[in-house]
């Protein structure tokens, strides 16, 4: 589990408080599977993909996150 004060940033991705691949799996796929628990409406046109391709060069299997993460963008683009 991610610390919660690494939670309680205001920065974009909470990019002062953890790696992208944190906020992925501890902020944004969270927020994702709360919206379609509670049948609320997906965030629209954002961009994510752009941080992965500056934060996940040359991490193993970044290639095909970034991959999902350009389909995501462009699907509720």
């Amino acid at each position: 589990p991610i610390d919660a004060d690494a939670l309680l940033s205001n920065t974009p991705f909470c990019h002062d408080t953890m790696a992208f691949e944190q906020w992925l799996q501890f902020v944004f796929i969270d927020k994702i599977q709360q919206l379609i628990t509670h049948k609320q409406p997906l965030p629209r046109n954002f961009a994510i993909a752009p941080m992965a391709q500056m934060t996940l060069v040359n991490k193993a299997g970044s290639d095909e996150i970034i991959e999902l993460l350009t389909a995501l963008d462009t699907f509720l683009g």
